[in-house]
């Protein structure tokens, strides 16, 4: 499994940035993405640096070589899953916000769920190598999050008055809970419970919730 260590103080150095040799940064690209594939299919706690050394045709200590540490490894591997992400959910379309879209993929990629959400606590510490990358994430989704926003309420989608930015950062914190969730009971369907509180921000009626239960005027039903 991948063993804890205890965090170092040195920033992972991005997988595209300058180098020497084009061939350094492709082989940086071909580890991450040998790394996405085996995390995403075994899990997280069940991915060891070796196997994605041996995947990506590399020593242990090659691979430690191009990224560092583990750490650096890891918060790189999440970088390189957002340029993913990205690229397949460049924008908002009729399919819904683009963070239901995203949510709902993930629900497909349980592994990367799993590291995701260590890192996240892990980068808490200033002195992890994942504590810039979470920042920066949190507020560039949080811009993505505010476009969706201020597009369906310019179209008469939304509820006029919303708070954008506020909002925002509602709808992450929210969609980061159910994944912790969803991690103990994987029959929560995360995806529909935020199309569901997204259809209580908009002009038409809300559909019914499904099977996570309805309130009453008296409480819980």
């Amino acid at each position: 499994m991948l063993e804890r260590e205890a965090p170092t103080p040195s920033r992972p150095r991005p997988y595209d940035s300058p180098g020497p040799y084009e061939k350094g940064r492709a082989k940086r690209r071909e580890i991450l993405d040998a790394a996405l594939e085996l995390i995403a299919a075994n899990g997280y706690g069940n991915t060891s640096i070796q196997q994605i050394a041996d995947a990506a045709n590399i020593t242990k200590a090659g691979l430690l070589h191009h990224f560092g540490s583990k750490e650096n490894l890891l918060t790189e591997v999440l970088r390189r899953r957002d340029e993913r992400d990205t690229a397949s959910f460049a924008s908002g379309d009729d399919a819904g916000p683009r963070i239901t879209r995203i949510v709902r993929h993930n629900s497909e990629v349980p592994g990367l769920v799993e590291l995701y959400s260590a890192l996240v606590q892990e980068g808490v510490n200033p002195e992890h190598p994942a504590h810039d990358y979470f920042g920066e994430r949190f507020r560039r989704v949080a811009g993505n999050v505010r476009a969706d926003i201020e597009h369906a309420a310019g179209a008469g989608e939304l509820r006029p008055g919303l708070d954008a930015g506020t909002l925002s950062r509602i709808l992450i914190a929210v969609a980061d809970g159910l994944q912790q969730q969803w991690q103990y009971d994987r029959s929560i369907d995360m995806a529909e419970h935020l199309d569901y509180l997204w259809s209580l921000l908009g002009t038409a009626p809300p559909p019914p919730p499904h099977a996570g239960g309805s309130v009453t005027p008296g409480g819980p039903a």
